[in-house]
């Protein structure tokens, strides 16, 4: 897989595990023993995107708040649906990229493509919503329903 030899993290990161990693990178969010990817995303400030924004979407056991943002919320549901219901583990991969953020955005959509092609499901394919357009119900059901296809997947192979 093009990901082999990329550093990583366990999700959700113990604060100030990041503190060595580099600030602009390009990762995926994996899932399972197999560390199946589920979503690509770049960073300029990569160590807080992992330990807050992420995190405190989901982790510290307060009321969603990230609504408004709807990649924070749609990868935080993902990981908490994966990793608690399913029992799953979740590991972000990493790796250093351009600080120059349009250069780190051809790098991750680059990386989205090859994986598609691979035959891989990312979050990324799916529409994001407008928080004012919908609920929080009708986006948790459609991101527990990516999830519950990934599972299914995962044991036809």
């Amino acid at each position: 897989m093009m990901l082999d030899g990329w550093s990583f993290v366990d999700f959700p990161a113990m604060r100030g595990s990041l503190l060595e990693a580099p600030k602009s990178c390009v990762y995926v969010f994996c899932w399972g023993s197999r560390e199946i990817p589920f979503y690509v995303g770049e960073s300029g400030r990569f160590g807080k995107r992992i330990e807050n924004d992420y995190r405190l979407t989901k982790w510290n056991g307060a009321p969603l708040k990230k609504f408004e943002a709807p990649t924070d919320f749609c990868v935080a549901e993902a990981a908490g649906y994966l990793r608690g219901n399913e029992g799953h583990g979740i590991k972000v991969k990493y790796k250093e990229s351009s600080t120059d953020r349009p250069e780190r955005k051809r790098e991750e959509a680059k990386i989205i493509d090859e994986l598609v092609l691979e035959g891989w499901r990312l979050i990324n394919c799916l529409r994001r919503f407008t928080p004012k357009q919908t609920s929080i119900d009708v986006e948790k059901a459609k991101i527990k329903g990516f999830c519950e296809m990934l599972c299914r997947k995962e044991t036809i192979k």
